[in-house]
C-alpha cells in the first residue's frame, strides 16, 4: 500500500495524523491521531483485498 498518509495530514477536519504506528501487517495502517475533540486514538486504514490474497477460485469452472 503506497498511499501512507504523512504526519500532520487532517482527515475529515477532525483527525490529525501525529505518528505511524504500523504500515507492514498485511490488513494495513494504524496511525496515532488526535482528534481535535478528544485526546489521542488510534486509526486504522485497512488494505482493499484483491482476489489473489483471498484465495479466490473461478468458481464457474470448478467441478465437484
Amino acid at each position: 500500500m503506497n498511499n501512507i498518509l504523512k504526519i500532520g495530514t487532517l482527515l475529515r477536519d477532525r483527525y490529525k495524523v501525529v505518528d505511524i504506528l504500523s504500515n507492514n501487517t498485511g490488513f494495513g495502517i494504524t496511525y496515532k491521531v488526535r482528534d481535535s475533540n478528544q485526546p489521542i486514538q488510534i486509526l486504522k486504514q485497512l488494505k482493499k483485498p484483491t482476489a489473489a490474497k483471498l484465495n479466490i477460485e473461478d468458481l464457474e469452472n470448478s467441478t465437484e
